[in-house]
This record gives C-alpha cells, structure tokens and sequence, in this order.
C-alpha cells in the first residue's frame, strides 16, 4: 500500500461537487483537535462557488496527487497555473509566475524530503482576486527547516525563496504526514 495523502471520504471525483453531487462548500464544520466529532461553529455553508467568488472568498479547488518525484513539479506548476488562470481572470503574468515559484520550491521540498519511493503529495491551490494560497500535504512528519546555504551550493534556498516571495507560510500537522502551505496577496 502507498504511503500518501489520501483523500477524504467526502471528496468526489466530480470537480466542484461532493459525494452526493451537492456543490462543495466554501465553509465547513471544523472538528476541534483531539476531540474526534465535536465540532466548533455553525452547520456547513452550502455555497456555490460562483458566488463566494464575488464575495472574494478562496474557493478551492480538489487537491490533485502527484507521484513524490522531481517530474511532479513541472506537473504540478501546470496544475497551479490553470487553477489560478480559472478562478482569476486578469491576472498578470507577474503573478502567476509567483504562484509557480512557490509550487516549484513547495512541490520540491516536498519530493526530495517528505516523500519516499512510491509515495504520493498532494496539491491544493485556492485563488481570489486578492490572493491565492498553496498547499502541499506530504507523508513525512519532519518539519522544513531553514538552513544556511553554502554559497557554491545548488541546494538549501528553496524555504529563503518562499519566505521572500510568499505573503505567510507554515507547516499544519496531518494524522499522516504535514501540510505545508504559502501565500500570496496581490
């Protein structure tokens, strides 16, 4: 069995819809950590998204599964592009040459230090007209840390890039793994 993300149950295969063909929501119950089935707020939103989209609301989009090699960042920057193009008409090309940067640099990461052979990462990219956000859910629980580049060195400045380019960036705990996410505002 492959190690990876693994969608949820409720994830159908159908863009933009659930199971049950009901379209995905933009606000969900959200389950307080520890505690399985206690949920905070209100009942989930029902709301297409058309309309959170003319409320600015980040309206995402089904993660998509990438094997966990170097090929799935080119892969996976393709997928980012046409999400962002989709959900934001206008936008420059500037901006969407940030959002392949922080795919590339999260994807990467990801593939050489949160996955093994055979395992899987996830890409979830949400886009406005004010911003978008990325996230990459790998398998390994190993936190990304900074480390001083040696200045002859290839490696070791993809978290110096995303920390320059990116608006916020962290790292959220996963029963199986990490989710590391970045985002932009523009």
């Amino acid at each position: 069995m492959k190690r990876g993300w693994v969608p949820s149950s409720t994830t159908s295969t159908d863009p933009g819809t659930d199971r049950v063909g009901r379209p995905h929501t933009a606000v969900r119950h959200v389950t307080r950590p520890g505690r399985r089935g206690q949920r905070q707020g209100g009942p989930a939103m029902h709301v297409t998204p058309q309309r959170a989209l003319a409320y600015g609301a980040l309206v995402p989009a089904p993660p998509r599964t990438f094997p966990g090699t170097a090929r799935s960042v080119g892969q996976a920057r393709t997928y980012a592009r046409q999400i962002v193009e989709r959900s934001v008409p206008g936008i420059t090309e500037e901006q969407l040459a940030q959002v392949a940067l922080l795919v590339s640099e999260l994807v990467t990461n990801a593939c050489r230090y949160g996955a093994e052979p055979g395992d899987l990462v996830a890409v979830g990219v949400t886009a406005s007209p004010t911003g978008a956000r990325i996230q990459v859910h790998d398998p390994a629980r190993r936190r990304p840390r900074r480390k001083r580049p040696a200045p002859d060195s290839q490696r070791g400045r993809g978290l110096l890039i995303i920390e320059a380019v990116a608006t916020a960036w962290g790292v959220a705990d996963r029963p199986l793994g990490k989710i590391v996410w970045a985002e932009l505002a523009w």
